[in-house]
């Protein structure tokens, strides 16, 4: 009767352990896992799949799937107007690079690289046209806004994130230049 107490005390121990300490970690489809020990990240990356690690251990999630990210920003033209404009970006961690990337810049790196590059990016094409060009040439300034961003995303990031696309979605304008946009049209 001893026995079978401390036998199942014994199997219930080793079950704790194992749970606790267990060294198999299976990363998902679309993302990466990123190894942290006692606080320190580990640059190499866990691609999907079952992989054995340290029990003691710790495993990042990295999300590495296409994300839009929509980034509003204030700013001003070549004739003084102010505009405020909405741009969406298209964008994803690439997968190896996953361990360097939260490494470098954090778990929430894409607020650090993506929004800052977007808003500086887009304030300086702005100031090279005015308010009307916003308007009647919105592909060329797009198209620069484009090529700016996804020049400084790729510098931020070192190559580690991958801007797939970039769209103006909107530009607004302070209500008094709308009014006389709206006068010379009905006159």
């Amino acid at each position: 009767m001893v026995k079978a107490i401390f036998g199942g005390v014994g199997a219930l121990l080793v079950l704790v352990f194992a749970a606790t300490f267990w060294p198999l970690v299976s990363v998902p489809q679309g993302h990466a896992g990123v190894v942290s020990l006692f606080g320190d990240i580990q640059t190499t990356t866990l691609l999907p799949g079952l992989h054995v690690i340290n029990p003691l251990a710790n495993v990042i999630d990295v999300d590495v799937r296409q994300y839009p990210m929509t980034v509003g920003g204030h700013a001003g033209t070549k004739d003084l107007q102010s505009v405020d404009a909405a741009i969406v970006v298209n964008y994803r961690a690439v997968p190896e690079s996953a361990g360097t990337l939260v490494s470098s810049f954090g778990a929430n790196w894409h607020e650090i690289i993506i929004q800052p590059a977007v808003q500086d990016r887009m304030k300086g094409v702005t100031s090279l046209f005015t308010a009307e060009e916003l308007i009647t040439k919105r592909s060329e300034v797009s198209s620069q806004i484009k090529q700016a961003v996804l020049q400084a995303v790729r510098e931020r990031s070192k190559g580690m994130v991958v801007v797939d696309d970039v769209t103006v979605s909107n530009f607004g304008f302070a209500k008094s230049f709308q009014t006389a946009i709206e006068e010379k049209q009905v006159s």
